[in-house]
Parts: structure tokens; sequence; C-alpha cells
């Protein structure tokens, strides 16, 4: 009797794994980042700094927000980051939980096909990998 072949389960914990990196990378670091930032005031300071080991920059954004408090943030060039090198006095408002933000009253929208591309990708082949190490129901007759 010829013993069942290993290369299913072994395809799908390549699967399963190559699954939560798609998930890791697309639903935590770009949708996750960008959803729960809150970003809401103008702009009265923007500096670019150059990234160490790296090509690019980062852009450190000082601004006042709506209780006359000055906060910070960092831009960088991760898609879930608002964009880089806005000048001063610059109005921004990126509310949480919106991808979307204004910039001056005008509206940036945030490219959603790829990544609801990707999170489809990644949860079926989650869902798949974990139905293929499932036990099979064997079924009786009566």
């Amino acid at each position: 009797m010829q013993q069942p072949s290993r290369h299913p389960r072994i395809i799908a914990v390549i699967v399963f794994l190559g699954s939560l990196v798609i998930l890791w990378t697309v639903g935590y670091h770009a949708l996750w980042n960008r959803l729960t930032t809150e970003v809401i005031g103008k702009v009265i300071d923007s500096k670019d700094i150059p990234s160490t080991g790296a090509p690019g920059y980062v852009t450190l954004y000082t601004y006042r927000d709506n209780d006359d408090q000055i906060q910070e943030y960092i831009a960088t060039a991760a898609p879930s980051s608002l964009d880089r090198s806005l000048p001063v006095d610059t109005i921004i408002h990126k509310e949480k939980w919106n991808l979307g933000y204004f910039k001056n009253d005008e509206r940036v929208r945030f490219s959603t096909t790829f990544y609801t591309f990707f999170l489809v990708v990644g949860l079926c082949g989650l869902f798949w990998s974990v139905f293929t190490f499932l036990p099979k129901r064997k079924k009786y007759r009566e």
C-alpha cells in the first residue's frame, strides 16, 4: 500500500507562512498604520531629514492642532505615511479610521485596489492552508 504524499502539507505550510507575511505587510504595516494615524492641524515647520543607510528621506512635521497644541508627525516613504515635503502653512486633516485625508481642503485619496487584492490573496491562502491541515472526516455508511 502506497503511503500518502507529504507534499500537500509542505505546500500548505509554505502557503500559510506566505499568507502571514502578506497579511502582516499589507494589513498591518500599510492599512492599520494608515487607519490609526490622526493628524489634524496646520504645519508650522517642515524639515526633510536624509535617511541613514537607506535611500530617500523622511519629513518631520511640527503642526499646531485644533486645541492649539504643538504636535509632531514623521512622514516616511511607506505607503501608510502621509505625503512628505509639505510646505509650511499647509492644513492637514487626516482623521483616524479614514484612509484618505485633506490637504488644504483638497482630497488626497488612498488607492485600495492593490491592498484589497493582496488582503484577499492572503486570507484565501490562510484559510486554504488551515483547512488542508484539518483532519478529514470519514464517511460512514449505514
